[in-house]
């Protein structure tokens, strides 16, 4: 959904929990995404994914977290390599 802060999107993971997310940061040039999860166990997250070309017709994707509380960070980066494994 979108609304005056932005785009929202509920993703829910294996273990069937489910978390809403916001878009912070969409950005084509820069190849970088970023969102925070909005609630629940977080008191503050924010996620983000750098593309950076290797110039060899390649890319590194990058991935990283901030949390609060900091053990969430943990769970998040789990499911999040898993994500990136399947890619």
């Amino acid at each position: 959904t979108e609304d005056d802060d932005g785009v929202e999107r509920t993703v829910t993971l294996a273990t069937g929990i489910a978390l809403v997310e916001r878009v912070v940061t969409n950005d084509a040039l820069a190849h970088r995404f970023q969102y925070r999860i909005a609630g629940g166990v977080f008191r503050e997250h924010l996620g983000t994914v750098d593309l950076i070309d290797l110039g060899d017709g390649t890319c590194l994707g990058v991935y990283s977290t901030d949390a609060a509380p900091d053990v969430m960070a943990l769970v998040i980066g789990g499911a999040t390599g898993t994500a990136l494994a399947n890619i």
